[in-house]
């Protein structure tokens, strides 16, 4: 499983050269060749084009997309459904979706102001949900709504969501990402 993550679309076909080698490598033959990627619709334009799937689809055999890290930059969920949708919508048309695993977050962030967020497990969002009540967000998330923070995290009920996203995609399934993030 191969992850390249920030190089721009000047560097798809350098890639693209990469996959090709380790396909061809005699100790890769009954081995899977799987990448991580953004999706289409996620960062900048440029960085999404390092995904470049006239080049990808003949050489890899599985594509876990990376659907979560919605917002990074400023307050947000970490994925949406419909954005999801959105993506896949956009994939399906060049690359087959029976070798593409959809990426699920079992994490979530907590927004304090401008800058990065903080990672929160599932179980830490709950507490603050506990503590300080919750709504379910459009996106799909959990979201704690606090004067001088905001947390949105992801539950059983989202996994469950993108699941069945993936399934009536016929996607291979699901990949989570931040094991042990979950309860």
């Amino acid at each position: 499983h191969i992850d390249f993550e920030y190089l721009t679309g000047r560097h798809s076909e350098a890639f693209g050269a990469f996959l090709r080698m380790l396909k061809e490598d005699p100790a890769m033959r009954e081995k899977t060749l799987s990448i991580a990627a953004f999706p289409p619709l996620h960062g900048k334009p440029e960085e999404a084009a390092f995904y470049d799937l006239t080049v990808l689809t003949p050489i890899v055999d599985e594509i876990v997309y990376m659907t979560y890290d919605y917002h990074v930059q400023k307050p947000g969920p970490v994925t949406h459904l419909y954005w999801v949708r959105q993506n896949l919508d956009i994939v399906r048309k060049s690359f087959p979706m029976k070798k593409v695993w959809l990426g699920v977050p079992s994490y979530g962030y907590e927004w304090k102001g401008p800058g990065r967020p903080r990672a929160v497990s599932e179980a830490e969002g709950h507490r603050q949900c506990t503590k300080f009540g919750c709504e379910r967000h459009d996106s799909g998330m959990l979201r704690v709504k606090r004067e001088d923070r905001t947390v949105y995290f992801s539950d059983a009920e989202l996994r469950h969501n993108m699941a069945t996203i993936a399934a009536e995609y016929q996607t291979l399934g699901t990949a989570t990402w931040r094991i042990g993030f979950e309860q």
